[in-house]
């Protein structure tokens, strides 16, 4: 993949986050995530729990994985996800017996840090957190997963007004659709695509949407999420997984946006 990424002076971005899975440990116990949360600091204060996300892989082999027709999947995850908010509301670090995960939230006023700070920043928690489990005997933190999402909303009256002007905000996914069917009512869809065979997945998300900051109103979300396996289980292979997500979902982000978008967002190739 290429080291020069497009950029955008004005990224529609709301959200970015970077998480690893890793396999889970018999000795962790919900009292030692607590714990290594509350190491944060007072900057950061607790948010209210989330259930876990569980262990899961992503078909990386160029057959995707296919559900039978009226098959009932059963949820058997069991643990808690604890989170924690810094001070100034634009990180949130989430931590359960199998995931480590940094959220960055944007909103008026806020621009994103980048890809390389805001890696920097996980870095410092994972090793921070392999740390902390080493420290108490817990075991090690091993990692079999990567994942990298990038939540783009673009509001209603910016670049689109009516749903018809979502075809041409994103040419490349969207078609105009059957005019005998009505008036278009809403859309969404999803996209798998494969970056490489056994690298990872990246999946495209499109939603017409309500957006309830700043202020409720329409808007189109579009959420690029990038997973993949770590075939090695050691760490440098988990930053490699995490910029390879990275750059594929900026190549394709680009690759979506009509012209006339990437115009209005500043679009540097």
């Amino acid at each position: 993949m290429p080291t020069e990424l497009p950029t955008f002076d004005r990224p529609p971005l709301t959200e970015v986050f970077l998480a690893a899975q890793f396999a889970p440990l018999p000795q962790l116990r919900t009292a030692h995530l607590g714990e290594f949360l509350s190491a944060l600091g007072p900057t950061w204060s607790p948010l209210p729990d989330a259930p876990a996300l569980g262990q899961t892989r992503e078909p990386v082999d160029s057959t995707p994985e296919w559900l039978l027709p009226g098959t009932l999947e059963i949820d058997l995850r069991t643990g808690t996800r604890l989170r924690a908010q810094s001070a100034g509301a634009d990180r949130m670090l989430q931590v359960e017996n199998g995931w480590l995960a940094l959220n960055w939230a944007g909103g008026p006023g806020r621009d994103y840090p980048r890809f390389a700070a805001l890696s920097a920043e996980y870095e410092q928690q994972y090793e921070r957190w392999s740390c902390f489990l080493a420290e108490r005997g817990l075991g090690t933190v091993v990692p079999n997963l990567w994942e990298v999402g990038y939540v783009n909303v673009f509001p209603r009256g910016e670049l689109w007004n009516e749903l018809g002007d979502i075809v041409g905000l994103l040419p490349r996914l969207l078609g105009s659709g059957p005019g005998s069917a009505g008036a278009l009512q809403t859309i969404s869809g999803r996209w798998a695509y494969l970056i490489a065979p056994g690298v990872g997945r990246l999946q495209v998300f499109v939603e017409h949407a309500l957006r309830h900051t700043p202020e409720l109103g329409e808007c189109v979300q579009l959420r690029l999420i990038a997973r993949g396996p770590v075939r090695e289980g050691f760490g440098s292979a988990l930053w490699q997984g995490l910029a390879i997500g990275h750059e594929s979902i900026v190549q394709t982000f680009a690759e979506l946006l009509s012209d006339k978008a990437k115009r209005h967002l500043g679009y540097r190739p």
